[in-house]
């Protein structure tokens, strides 16, 4: 296709002549007089000796006044300081229909540049200059041709093509409001809350720069990610093109090497296809069925049923089906199907079905289905579902399920279900469990701090937190008084039963490390059960108290460190030595002073 983008092509000065009737040599010495410009071309393909009658001109443009005298036979083509005449070779077999004109204002006059002329079935097109000027050579391949002319800020105008083989047209369109706005064609996502109504994420909607939400911030800055990339494999062309055509055009399938070179040219971006393969990259304003690419997919608006590439998938709207990515996926509206992908799945809308990446999963609103990463996953919405991560699982809104990973797991509301982690973390709590080495829940969840004493320890502090079927325990304690402080540091488990607002009954299972005055650790242990019940005398204070069973393990026998077991009671139901470890069990009792949430 032509480039008409140039701003200051030689062909746009302007020109004046009177009526004559004159060689098209001297013609073209009179616009060199004028212009400066030199032409050059072969005089056996240009006659420059025949006569030309040429209508009286007035400030009109070197390329309206050249297509008048050739009547469209012959193309100029600017080099340098030189315009070139090259004869448009047209063969018997491939005829066409060469138009050519200007696209003007119907209200001003004013010539309107960046306008798209295209025909649908020979999908022929070209962009008006910063002249307003066109030239579109149109195959002769139908019988009924209609010309589609659109802009943005007007109505599309549609003209049906004539038989002769050169027409001048020009063509007025009408504006869509008095005051036309002056839009230049730019690459932008869009951000739409409501996800059920994005379309076309890789177009020129208008972006909401000052959101207020996070949500829509960073799903923008998300969408702006992949702006090089589309920018890099599309053409000016087809910027312009998919800017002002609003119309879709349909086929039942495309193949092409680039997004602008392939069956449908220029007009990738605005036709819709049935199958579509991209030997390495494709454009398309949608797929009814089936895409395949070698490197790369780029879809406008939806994608149904199957979508493949070797390196990456970028879809606009929605998609429904299968889609796979040997590197990543991106999704602008939502997904109803399975997305694998070799690295990250991006998606700006929900998921309802299974996403699965080596990397990551990132979902900017809600999940209902399954996410399986190897690193993490994230939902910016709900999740209904599960959420495996190889090392962290987050879902910023309520969460109906499980999330699953070795390292740490962040819900908004965990309505109900499971977080099970080594880190566990939620906004609020209901009937859900939290099982991992630490847990906690601002609003609702469990958490006790509490002030003991016990047959072993006179003061011990202790923190519990996680939620009432499932919470973390973390204790220290000391004999204060004793000659030979007995310091201890344990770790456990517990749940609780709450039988009234009042009235609750615990279970607890702490394992502890003991040693005397100093940090320097000795080879044995104790473990402790207990069941305590716990009334609540105030709104943040209640008292609890019940017995306990205590296991000691010693790794050195009894005589060795005496001294050392001075303070563990007497009263053993079960004192031996089995291998060279000492073992001791005993019945004891806590009483305790407790903070509550």
């Amino acid at each position: 296709m032509d480039s008409v983008l140039a701003q200051t092509s030689p062909l746009e000065k302007k020109v004046s002549f009177p009526l004559t009737d004159d060689t098209i040599e001297a013609v073209l010495k009179k616009i060199t007089q004028q212009t400066g410009i030199n032409f050059s071309y072969n005089p056996e393909a240009i006659e420059a000796k025949k006569l030309t009658h040429l209508d009286a001109t007035n400030n009109e443009t070197v390329e309206s006044v050249l297509n008048k005298i050739f009547q469209g036979k012959v193309k100029p083509v600017v080099k340098g300081k030189y315009v070139i005449l090259k004869k448009e070779k047209i063969s018997a077999t491939n005829q066409h229909i060469i138009l050519t004109g200007y696209v003007l204002d119907n209200e001003t006059g004013n010539k309107i540049s960046e306008a798209s002329i295209y025909e649908k079935n020979t999908l022929a097109s070209a962009v008006s200059n910063p002249a307003g000027y066109y030239r579109i050579k149109v195959p002769v391949s139908q019988p009924d041709l209609v010309l589609s002319v659109s802009k943005q800020a007007y109505h599309s105008q549609y003209v049906h093509i004539q038989s002769e083989k050169v027409q001048n047209l020009d063509i007025r369109l009408t504006p869509l409001m008095d005051t036309i706005a002056s839009i230049q064609p730019k690459m932008v996502f869009s951000v739409t809350p409501d996800t059920t109504h994005i379309t076309d994420g890789l177009t020129n909607i208008p972006v909401p720069e000052n959101s207020e939400t996070w949500k829509d911030k960073l799903a923008l800055l998300g969408r702006k990610a992949y702006l090089p990339l589309v920018n890099f494999l599309t053409s000016a062309e087809q910027k312009i093109h998919f800017s002002n055509i609003k119309d879709t055009i349909s086929r039942d399938f495309q193949v092409s090497f680039l997004p602008y070179i392939g069956t449908n040219h220029v007009l990738s971006a605005n036709t819709e296809v049935d199958y579509s393969l991209n030997i390495f990259a494709g454009y398309t304003k949608g797929v009814r069925k089936a895409e395949v690419g070698g490197f790369l997919n780029i879809n406008r608006q939806d994608v149904k049923y199957l979508q493949f590439a070797g390196f990456g998938n970028l879809v606009g709207g929605n998609v429904t089906g299968v889609q796979v990515g040997g590197f990543f996926n991106h999704v602008s509206g939502e997904t109803d199907g399975v997305q694998v992908a070799g690295f990250a799945n991006h998606q700006i809308g929900s998921v309802f079905g299974v996403q699965v990446a080596s990397f990551g999963n990132y979902v900017w609103y809600n999940v209902y289905g399954i996410q399986v990463s190897g690193f993490a996953n994230f939902t910016g919405g709900n999740l209904d579902g599960m959420q495996l991560g190889g090392f962290a699982n987050a879902a910023v809104g309520n969460v109906k399920g499980t999330q699953l990973a070795p390292v740490f797991n962040l819900a908004g509301k965990l309505k109900n279900g499971w977080q099970i982690g080594l880190i566990n973390f939620a906004d609020s709590a209901g009937k859900a469990h939290q099982v991992g080495l630490l847990s906690f829940s601002r609003k609702g969840g469990y958490r006790r701090l509490e002030l003991s004493y016990n047959e072993l320890q006179n003061v011990n502090l202790t923190f519990k937190t996680g939620v009432p079927g499932f919470y973390n325990i973390l204790t220290a304690g000391i004999t204060p008084f004793a000659d030979k402080k007995v310091l201890n540091f344990g770790y456990g488990m517990g749940a609780t039963w709450l039988i009234s607002k009042k009235w609750g009954l615990d279970f607890n299972l702490t394992g502890f490390q003991l040693t005397k005055d100093t940090l320097r650790w000795f080879k044995h242990g104790m473990f402790r059960l207990g069941i305590t019940t716990e009334f609540k005398f105030a709104r943040h204070f209640s008292i609890a108290a019940g017995p306990s069973v205590s296991l000691w393990l010693s790794g050195k026998p009894y005589y060795e460190y005496a001294d050392f077991y001075t303070d563990v009671p007497r009263y053993t139901f079960w004192n031996e030595t089995v291998k060279n470890t000492q073992i001791m069990a005993w019945g004891g009792f806590q009483v305790a002073l407790r903070l509550t949430n």
